[in-house]
């Protein structure tokens, strides 16, 4: 059996990735405690920096412009 991350299907799918509702979920949490998050939000940031430029493509995923 082949088993593949959730998250790899989606950039294979061309589908919106899980990421932003994982990584959102986790914020509120912490912001919730009034935690502060900074690599979880730098993880965040660095997500949708890949996912929206050219380097997108080359990673096999459609840049989200």
């Amino acid at each position: 059996m082949d088993h593949h991350d959730s998250m790899l299907r989606d950039i294979e799918n061309d589908s919106p990735i899980e990421a932003n509702q994982i990584i959102g979920d986790m914020m509120r949490r912490a912001s919730s405690f009034s935690l502060p998050a900074p690599d979880t939000l730098d993880g965040s940031r660095a997500l949708e920096v890949v996912r929206t430029s050219p380097l997108a493509e080359h990673l096999g995923m459609r840049p989200t412009r």
